[in-house]
């Protein structure tokens, strides 16, 4: 018995022990895409609010201290405000167990120091307070391990409780180097509709941001990375404007650290490319970073507009990083269209589905499911196929036979010649 009592004390010592021992150490977090409108949402119409919310889930008193810098998204240099003082150089706040969870928020910061700058609206030639675009890069000290930082993006809609609230990612930024010199992301999800969500109601579309933070609380690095955006439809295939132009196959920008910002939105890309379809376009996309990749952090997100420009829904998603050379694209993602047409059916499907596909000329092809950070599942087929329509089964397991957990996945179907990628969605 005394044992059992002797074990309770010790495990009990443990667990104090964890809450109470503090770790030396410190962190650095990067948001990509902090957005700022003047107007609080407790009051003001159609406003934007940028928080920043830091939590300590320790029992010390004296936690840790939380820092954070707000640059311009563009040049790199901080924010400043109507008075050209900065704005976070840095915000602090400190957290323990006398305040275990604080807040920043950028408007109140930008108030406190002069105020939003003001700007000249180039068609108008009206002065206006300009909105903030800002890479915020974010030093944690104390004890690290047990803070817990985080990033929310509040919009006022038809009446100030009339919120929609986007969690924006928050990123730990890499201690070291990796050496990489390409990374690649899968976007799950695209959605696009005919109208820009600004002018029309019911509609959505897509906007992506990709950020270069290097050199920001460093000397500069004069590094450079490259992006190049891939979109396709859910059967695989390029998305396409009505007159057949490929929209991304790829869109491309290169960043520095004099032009740090890739910016899109989808209904923009698809308009520059020709008409946009009436129809909802639904699909997914690929994000391939080169070059100086390590210290590029990515943003992506679907707005809807409701019964009116000003009344919307903010639907956040996080990219998802797979592994180069192993995923479903990988090094090849460049490579041209495969089959001339490739789709799942059902889709989704709580079974399995047969695969449609056509060939132009024969080609020995692989056909292999993936799951979105890159995991190979199974393999379908692997074989020659000679050139025209076939169909390929998927029981919907696993390669141990398991049935796949409800979710989004993708099926590549490769050779030589190219590849094509399908999104596929199991539901059970």
């Amino acid at each position: 018995m005394s044992y059992f009592k002797g074990s309770h004390k010790l495990w009990s010592f443990f667990l104090l022990a964890f809450f109470l021992v503090p770790l030396a150490n410190s962190k650095t977090y990067v948001l990509p895409h902090v957005f700022e409108q003047k107007g609080r949402i407790s009051n003001t119409l159609h406003a934007y609010d940028a928080q920043i919310l830091i939590t300590y889930t320790g029992l010390l008193d004296s936690g840790g201290k939380v820092d954070v810098y707000l640059y311009d998204q563009m040049t790199g240099l901080p924010v400043v405000s109507a008075t050209d003082d900065d704005v976070c150089n840095p915000c602090s706040e400190s957290v323990g167990r006398a305040g275990s969870r604080k807040s920043i928020s950028v408007e109140a910061e930008m108030l406190a120091k002069g105020g939003f700058p003001v700007s000249q609206n180039g068609g108008t030639g009206t002065l206006s307070e300009s909105d903030v675009h800002a890479i915020a890069v974010i030093e944690v000290s104390g004890d690290t391990d047990r803070i817990v930082v985080s990033s929310e993006q509040l919009y006022a809609n038809t009446g100030p409780m009339d919120l929609s609230i986007r969690e924006s990612p928050t990123y730990r930024a890499k201690a070291g180097k990796t050496g990489a010199t390409k990374r690649v992301f899968v976007l799950p999800h695209v959605l696009e509709s005919s109208g820009k969500v600004s002018v029309q109601d019911l509609s959505f579309t897509t906007r992506v941001h990709a950020v270069l933070a290097s050199g920001l609380r460093e000397s500069p690095t004069r590094q450079s990375a490259k992006i190049d955006l891939y979109l396709y439809e859910n059967t695989g295939m390029p998305m396409r404007t009505d007159e057949g132009v490929d929209v991304c196959n790829p869109c491309s920008q290169d960043l520095t650290e004099s032009n740090r910002t890739y910016s899109v939105e989808g209904y923009d890309l698809k308009k520059a490319k020709g008409t946009s379809s009436a129809a909802r376009t639904s699909g997914f996309g690929i994000i391939v970073v080169s070059g100086d990749c390590d210290d590029v952090y990515l943003d992506y997100y679907v707005v809807n507009s409701h019964t009116s420009p000003f009344d919307l829904a903010v639907f956040g998603f996080n990219p998802v990083e797979v592994v180069v050379n192993s995923a479903v694209v990988g090094a090849d993602v460049a490579m041209p269209s495969l089959a001339k047409w490739f789709s799942g059916s059902p889709n989704p499907t709580s079974s399995g589905m047969n695969f449609s596909l056509g060939l132009a000329k024969a080609a020995n092809v692989n056909l292999d499911v993936f799951s979105t950070d890159g995991r190979k599942i199974t393999q379908v087929f692997s074989g020659n196929l000679q050139s025209g329509a076939h169909v390929l089964r998927w029981n919907g397991v696993d390669g141990n036979g398991k049935p796949l957990a409800p979710g989004i996945y993708f099926a590549k179907l490769s050779s030589a010649q190219g590849l094509s990628v399908s999104r596929i969605v199991v539901a059970r």
